[in-house]
């Protein structure tokens, strides 16, 4: 709003352009707040007196937001699960990334089932960061170049992980633990 100095017809014309796209991303319950980044109106409290918008503002929304209880995370105890530390970066996130998440890795031209387990430096991840991860693998990944440090298995040791027919991210696998 800082840019169109508050006018409602220019808000209103921009809503319209953006809505068909947020429609088609499938977003449920979108709520348009005009906001100022500068001076703060609408982020937490309405301080315009001759302001046209008489809805909540962005903390109120937030906060009206209900949360459903995630499901919870369920591991087969019978089943034996490996361990691999990866370097990876993430591309592309369907959501955020925390322990429990699920998806598929790509590896040395074999597919595995892989469960996120801990971060060494976040919480969770989202597009465009870098963390070392451990992953918990059903079947055993196993290559012999994971601990030698030449360029050749470097190469070798590159990982994708895919969600939904979608690569997430990559990384590079930096050491194996085989359980049992």
């Amino acid at each position: 709003m800082d840019t169109i100095d508050w006018d409602q017809n220019k808000y209103d014309k921009i809503v319209k352009k953006v809505d068909p796209f947020i429609k088609a991303c499938k977003f449920k319950n979108v709520v348009y707040i005009p906001i100022s980044g500068y001076d703060g109106i609408n982020l937490v409290s309405s301080q315009r007196s001759d302001n046209w918008y008489l809805g909540p503002t962005l903390m109120e929304t937030i906060e009206s937001i209900e949360l459903s209880d995630p499901e919870p995370i369920s591991i087969d105890t019978t089943q034996k699960w490996n361990l691999a530390v990866v370097d990876l970066r993430v591309l592309w996130a369907p959501h955020i990334i925390a322990p429990g998440f699920k998806c598929v890795m790509h590896y040395s031209g074999q597919e595995y089932e892989v469960l996120f387990a801990k971060f060494k430096k976040q919480k969770f991840l989202k597009e465009r960061v870098n963390d070392i991860v451990v992953i918990r693998t059903a079947a055993p990944v196993q290559n012999e170049s994971v601990h030698d440090d030449s360029e050749n298995a470097i190469a070798t040791n590159r990982v994708l992980f895919r969600y939904n027919d979608k690569t997430i991210g990559f990384g590079i696998i930096k050491q194996i633990k085989l359980h049992g």
